[in-house]
């Protein structure tokens, strides 16, 4: 059942910094007229320092103070996911002309599903173990 609650949690995080993220990525894109695969960084990376914080404090309860270790492992998970998110921007750009939005969302589908798998099962998995 444990499991079920970090899922949900991890969800809830999931959707703040995710709207935080998408709406960050079309503000730049689409008011800023910046090109879209730096607003989908910058988007990504809004959505990430929040997630950071919300994972930590809440949906993971990990109250280690290694903040450095945990947030280079962080980053590290993001940074793989970011690499596979602005691959499936440009990807669904290219590849099946779709509109920039919907580019954007895929983006996230991939990412979040390796966001969850690297923080459970590598940068917060003591604090997951522990609590299982």
């Amino acid at each position: 059942m444990k499991n079920s609650r970090y899922l949900s949690r991890f969800l809830v995080v999931g959707l703040t910094s995710t709207a935080l993220n998408y709406i960050v990525a079309m503000v730049l894109f689409y008011l800023l007229n910046i090109w879209i695969t730096l607003s989908t960084i910058i988007g990504y990376l809004a959505g990430l320092s929040l997630g950071f914080y919300l994972n930590k404090t809440w949906t993971f309860e990990d109250t280690s103070k290694n903040n450095f270790k945990l947030i280079l492992k962080y980053f590290f998970v993001y940074g793989i996911s970011l690499f596979f998110a602005v691959l499936t921007v440009n990807f669904t750009i290219i590849i099946f002309n779709l509109p920039e939005y919907i580019a954007v969302i895929m983006s996230i589908i991939v990412s979040t599903i390796l966001n969850y798998l690297g923080l459970r099962n590598w940068v917060f998995s003591e604090t997951y173990d522990s609590k299982r």
